[in-house]
């Protein structure tokens, strides 16, 4: 062991300067390289979550299916909408109502021209209610069965004054009003997982069918991830219109950086092959000598290649802290840009990663220029030396 430990030390000093020289580059390289790389995964990050905020709710709508079939896709919150239960029908309670349907996001309705919302949730989205608004209502309870109906204020006073334990039918429906509540106080406290405020919920059997089931998620990554699967198992989802436009930036800054990461990979690697190049061409006669000596090819190959590995040790190395660097400060660009964090994170398993890669690829070449190097060759290069 110690004969090595003296080989590699003295091989090394006869490739100081080449040692040096492509050490810094190789460092430079990798610090470009894992910039990208950092960057990569950051700055889509920092954009879900900087839309994410600015979207407020972000539902998914699905057609002709009932709650609890879109329930079963994941653990968000479900709610929907239906003619005839939600729109488009007479209400009967104290003061007859009729409901028109109304053209626009999330098929709101009208009554004397004015606009409202209505939703229906199961039982399961009633609990969620309960569990995030506590004890913010006026009168009576949060519902929990189907069948229930809770609703604002003025929206009772719209149909005559109805109070906790009244009827009332929507279309050929009947409901048990169980709760009303302040519009003014929810809106302040309606978490991003709940649907918007509407005039009334109405608590439904998950067998319900609904003409449209809005899916809300708490982020944008979230529900882009549950769109796609939506998309592959063939139902017909649709997302807002305006993050289209931002999937496609989100998907336009991953392939740029992508693209950048991967042309400096390849430098990465044609550096590498350099290295390992010159390691042959300038010592190749140093290499036949030992092999005529009688030195094992991995005891040659545990000189050359400890130094290359030590090459690439020192390039991630330093090539980490540099490239923390730079993503802290990119990331401050974006956080400027945007008015919004965009949080840098060291992610451990890159470096660690990319030096996997270099000790095996360093492995790999000097296997290859090893083979080139026969008896033959051997006896040549001393006798030219």
């Amino acid at each position: 062991m110690m004969r090595i430990f003296m080989l590699i030390k003295r091989e090394a000093a006869f490739l100081r300067g080449t040692i040096i020289l492509i050490g810094l580059i190789l460092a430079i390289f990798c610090a470009a390289f894992l910039s990208v790389v950092s960057v990569y995964f950051d700055v889509p990050e920092g954009l879900y979550n900087y839309f994410t905020i600015k979207s407020k709710r972000i539902p998914i709508s699905i057609t002709d299916v009932s709650l609890g079939e879109a329930e079963a896709f994941g653990e968000n919150f479900v709610y929907g909408t239906k003619a005839g239960l939600t729109t488009d029908m007479e209400i009967k309670a104290k003061r007859n109502l009729i409901i028109e349907p109304f053209e626009t996001a999330e098929s709101p309705f009208t009554v004397n021209n004015s606009t409202y919302r209505a939703y229906a949730v199961t039982s399961d989205g009633a609990k969620k209610f309960e569990d995030d608004l506590g004890n913010i209502i006026s009168e009576g309870r949060w519902f929990k069965n189907p069948g229930e109906i809770m609703v604002t204020k003025s929206f009772s006073t719209m149909l005559g004054g109805v109070k906790s334990g009244d009827k009332v039918q929507l279309g050929d429906m009947p409901f048990t009003v169980v709760g009303i509540y302040s519009g003014e106080d929810i809106r302040e406290n309606l978490s991003n997982r709940l649907p918007p405020l509407c005039s009334f919920y109405i608590c439904v059997d998950k067998s319900e069918n609904m003409d449209f089931c809005y899916i809300n998620h708490p982020t944008l990554k979230s529900m882009r991830a549950d769109y796609t699967r939506l998309l592959r198992q063939g139902f017909d989802a649709v997302i807002p219109d305006n993050l289209y436009g931002v999937f496609e930036n989100i998907d336009l800054c991953e392939s740029l950086f992508g693209a950048i990461g991967i042309v400096l990979g390849i430098m990465v690697l044609f550096i590498l092959y350099s290295l390992i190049a010159i390691f042959y061409r300038h010592r190749k006669a140093q290499i036949c000598r030992l092999k005529l000596l009688g030195a094992r090819n991995g005891t040659i190959a545990a000189v050359y290649c400890f130094i290359a590995v030590a090459i690439g040790l020192f390039a991630v190395t330093a090539g980490t802290g540099l490239s923390f660097v730079f993503n802290i400060f990119f990331m401050k660009l974006c956080t400027i840009l945007f008015e919004q964090p965009f949080t840098p994170h060291f992610h451990f398993t890159i470096p660690l990663s990319l030096f996997i890669i270099i000790s095996l690829f360093i492995l790999i070449l000097y296997f290859a220029f090893g083979l080139k190097i026969k008896n033959a060759q051997i006896a040549r290069e001393i006798k030219h030396e």
